[in-house]
């Protein structure tokens, strides 16, 4: 049981890696600073404090934003994301 529970924390905690990422990547912009993204997301508390434990993301003045590894694993999240939308994509047309 304690296995499952797991998994189900480290997909919820991809999901916030993902979610910031893609905020900050549509807000980086020259002299835009990324990530510092609002977290409001209701039933994921226990993923945003797991992933600030596990130094995956930051609060800074109440705003969630990447570290360094929380952006290489959210980065990898997105593009294998962006990669199997594009063969599923390519097989279906």
């Amino acid at each position: 049981m304690k296995e499952g529970h797991q998994e189900g924390v480290e997909r919820l905690i991809d999901e916030v890696l993902e979610a910031l990422w893609l905020e900050a990547e549509e807000r980086a912009e020259p002299g835009i600073p990324k990530g510092g993204a609002t977290f409001s997301w209701e039933g994921m508390e226990g993923a945003v404090l797991e992933a600030l434990r596990l130094d995956l993301v930051q609060r800074v003045e109440g705003r969630l934003s990447l570290t360094p590894v929380g952006e290489e694993r959210g980065r990898g999240l997105v593009r294998r994301h962006r990669l199997a939308e594009r063969l599923l994509r390519d097989v279906l047309d």
